[in-house]
């Protein structure tokens, strides 16, 4: 393109060189979109965030269809005013009109990576992610482009385990953004996040059993109850707990019975859950929670009632005050715990952490699952939180 900036050559590993230019003509040339139009496009993209701004947007989608920017600009309001499903139609539509296009391929593949579809990512980028091989024909790429490209790179080697690989990006995203930029200090976060975790869990002195009957011994019961405890475990593990009201007397009638035993009484607990009856789980964990307001599992039930309250802020704050500020299991106080304590626990943790936008205590709380099992519900879940937080905040990164 004739009267580009072109900064210079940029060295993107692997023999790819590629040129970054600060030059913003470059997104539109391509495409003969006139002046007015940029004018219109740059005018969307200064009230971005606005839900009125969506209804422009849609206008002059209809009215310029051959110009990808405005379908862009939908993606990005979306993401930025509408809801995780909303943005996966928009985005799907957008690389399907447009498969070509830089962000239509970007951002499908954060959509790729949120489910974890790695083929799907490789299809477009290849295996080591190169951008030669998602756009064989093109040598220069606007700034802009290039942070959002390194930024998807490194959380992408990370969701891997790549971390050399992750590395290396962030190492080239500095040269294009300096060390002080919003970017570059979020994937920083995610690589320390992601090493320290590592690193904590090569210390790590607690003791995770998935044995549950080994779980017990912790606890001073004598051998009629542990035997009790252990087969109503057994049943409420193997039997459909789909109205099955003969599970939910016997546990009852357990908890009559010994008072002193907390497991009763968590299990009439996971009836409920299981069966959906909301107000009948409120009043089961409260009372739980008054007979034994220290037994870890009554302040998991808790916890995640608080996490579905209307008042959010004051759910986390109580959640804090059941638990301690740095949202950790304490080894001075239990060494050992049950692995539906702890699944249970971090991710509840992960779930606080990213309400306060610290993605990287609640990457730590996702490699903490990790340790136990990476196909447990919690670890699955979690994983896909922490992608929505990304994703979401992707447009406040700069």
């Amino acid at each position: 393109m004739k009267n580009a900036i072109l900064d210079r050559d940029f060295d993107l590993g692997g023999g790819e060189i590629v040129n970054v230019s600060t030059d913003e003509r470059i997104l539109f040339s391509p495409y003969n979109i006139s002046a007015y139009q940029i004018d219109l496009i740059k005018k969307c993209r200064d009230s971005i965030k606005k839900l009125k701004t969506r209804i422009k947007i849609r206008k002059y989608i209809k009215k310029f269809p051959k110009v990808p920017h405005f379908e862009e600009l939908l993606v990005v309001n979306v993401l930025a005013s509408g809801t995780e499903e909303e943005y996966e139609v928009v985005v799907r539509k957008f690389f399907l009109k447009f498969p070509n296009f830089f962000y239509a391929k970007l951002h499908m593949a954060r959509v790729y990576l949120y489910y974890e579809q790695y083929n799907e990512i490789s299809n477009l980028y290849g295996d080591t992610l190169k951008l030669s091989t998602a756009f064989p024909n093109r040598k220069v790429f606007f700034i802009h482009e290039m942070k959002q490209f390194l930024y998807f790179s490194v959380s992408y080697f990370i969701t891997k385990g790549r971390i050399k690989a992750a590395k290396e990006r962030l190492y080239q995203m500095s040269t294009i953004t300096g060390s002080s930029a919003g970017i570059y200090k979020n994937a920083q976060k995610m690589i320390k996040s992601y090493c320290s975790s590592l690193a904590e869990e090569k210390k790590e002195s607690i003791i995770v059993t998935t044995n549950f009957e080994k779980s017990l011994n912790k606890f001073d019961f004598l051998p009629k109850i542990k035997r009790k405890i252990i087969n109503l475990n057994n049943k409420f593990n193997n039997d459909n707990l789909k109205d099955n009201s003969n599970l939910l007397v016997q546990s009852q009638i357990a908890a009559e019975k010994y008072p002193k035993v907390p497991h009763f009484k968590t299990f009439i607990v996971q009836y409920y859950i299981a069966n959906r009856d909301h107000l009948n789980v409120v009043a089961a964990v409260q009372e739980l929670y008054n007979l034994h307001p220290n037994f870890l599992l009554t302040k998991i039930f808790l916890s995640e009632l608080l996490l579905r309250t209307e008042d959010l802020e004051y759910g986390i704050k109580k959640i804090f005050e059941l638990f301690n500020k740095d949202l950790i299991l304490d080894v001075s106080i239990q060494k050992e715990y049950s692995a539906v304590e702890y699944l249970s626990f971090y991710f509840i943790a992960g779930k606080v952490w990213l309400y306060k936008k610290r993605p990287d205590l609640a990457e730590k709380c996702l490699n903490n699952l990790s340790r136990v099992n990476t196909d447990s519900n919690q670890h699955i879940l979690l994983q896909k939180e922490i992608s929505k937080y990304y994703t979401k905040n992707y447009n406040n990164l700069n």
